[in-house]
């Protein structure tokens, strides 16, 4: 039987210091359970973690470097006199000047250079307002800068300046960023760094302390606010009363935040991917899964929002699908896209289409809610290829494999729900 396992994923990482080595843990249990994280989002650390993951460092290469780091080495240039000229107590070059380091070995300087989709999230004191650095919107710009810019700890670290503007750790306008997803038709899942025994009084004996925790509550009140607005899953992870910038953390305390995040990701990870596949959809086989009308709607608008962002439409002339229970959920897609729609009945010899014909010389998408048998693909597209057309890919709701070769030729194969087996 095959079951429903993999899902792409947007995932948004919380800031919070070095509390943030958590945050690693957390993406390696998604990984062993063959999550695929399309795209990220981050400010402060969960920028860094964000930016490095998608230069392509594997999770078990990045804690190698943060446990080999000491992290003292950060903490640059002290000035209590900066901190009246320059608005920060260190530089924060040397910090620079690692990112830049780790993210030029992988063949990253700006953000269209990164491997997968990366949102970097700073705060702009200047205007008071909030700074999305990506791909889309800053292709050009130096990710290295970016995430200097996010992890600007007020009062820590001086700000950054760039065209005039001082930008801070992205955290004070938004330390969660769940609501960057907010158009996107994946799932979103966010990891956010929490307190042990919240409510609990801070211990405060000094300047730090008091700044720190000051910091602490304004971001509280962002992260509340981000989760309230998005429907994405959050999980949390306890930091075990760890502080912010406890830069002097031991290796035993490093691996105990990592494990902390692994443990709480694995422990409420069914949630998120009971709440996020199809209603009743885990551990059934193909005969078994179906979907109400109001769900193929559902599903079928998810299926729109995919293509579009895979496919030049303009290419594409009509949506094709098989003739059988299951039909309506590609009727609506095609509707949705504004394409003609052709079903197509495999009944040996007598092969034959339904509402509108296919035409020499179209490109169509073959659109299916669940993927069929090899046999019944090649079915489809010996049909199609006999009217003189070109079937570009297949697109299903629920599948399995990325291409199948049909004829000594590989029919390329995408897949909204992947499942495992």
């Amino acid at each position: 039987m095959d079951l429903i396992s993999d899902l792409r994923i947007n995932l948004s990482i919380s800031g919070g210091g070095v509390k943030g080595i958590a945050h690693l843990g957390g993406i390696k249990a998604l990984e062993e359970e063959g999550i695929e994280i399309v795209s990220l989002a981050g400010s402060s650390v969960g920028a860094i973690i964000a930016t490095l993951y998608g230069a392509g460092y594997s999770i078990d290469k990045l804690k190698e470097l943060i446990y080999q780091q000491d992290l003292e080495d950060f903490k640059d240039d002290f000035s209590i006199i900066r901190l009246f000229t320059e608005y920060g107590i260190y530089k924060g070059n040397e910090f620079l000047d690692w990112m830049a380091e780790r993210l030029e070995a992988k063949g990253v300087r700006v953000f269209e250079d990164l491997n997968k989709e990366v949102k970097v999230i700073a705060s702009d004191a200047t205007y008071r307002s909030t700074k999305v650095f990506s791909k889309e919107q800053t292709p050009q710009f130096s990710v290295a800068k970016a995430v200097r810019m996010s992890m600007s700890i007020p009062i820590f670290y001086k700000p950054y300046h760039y065209n005039s503007r001082l930008y801070i750790d992205g955290g004070v306008m938004n330390n969660f960023p769940l609501q960057v997803f907010a158009d996107s038709s994946r799932p979103t899942l966010g990891l956010i760094l929490i307190d042990e025994k919240p409510g609990q009084p801070s211990k405060i004996d000094n300047l730090i302390d008091y700044l720190t925790n000051l910091l602490e509550m304004v971001m509280t009140v962002n992260e509340r606010r981000q989760i309230e607005l998005s429907d994405a899953y959050v999980i949390s992870i306890p930091t075990l009363g760890i502080k912010v910038i406890d830069f002097s953390l031991s290796r035993e305390e490093k691996n105990k935040l990592y494990m902390s995040g692994y443990q709480q990701v694995k422990d409420n990870l069914d949630y998120f991917i009971d709440r996020k596949l199809p209603a009743d959809f885990r551990g059934k086989n193909n005969r078994q899964l179906e979907g109400t009308t109001v769900e193929i709607e559902e599903y079928s608008q998810v299926m729109e929002g995919y293509i579009r962002k895979q496919v030049k439409l303009k290419q594409i002339d009509g949506i094709v699908t098989l003739n059988d229970d299951n039909y309506l959920f590609a009727y609506l897609v095609a509707k949705r896209l504004g394409k003609k729609f052709t079903v197509i009945d495999l009944d040996g010899r007598d092969s034959y289409s339904h509402y509108n014909r296919i035409e020499s010389d179209d490109t169509v998408l073959f659109v299916n809610f669940i993927q069929p048998t090899r046999n019944k693909i090649k079915g489809l597209l010996h049909f199609i290829w006999n009217q003189g057309a070109r079937a570009k890919a297949g697109y299903f709701f629920i599948g399995q494999r990325k291409k199948i070769r049909v004829y000594k030729q590989e029919f390329p194969v995408h897949n909204y729900y992947k499942r495992e087996g």
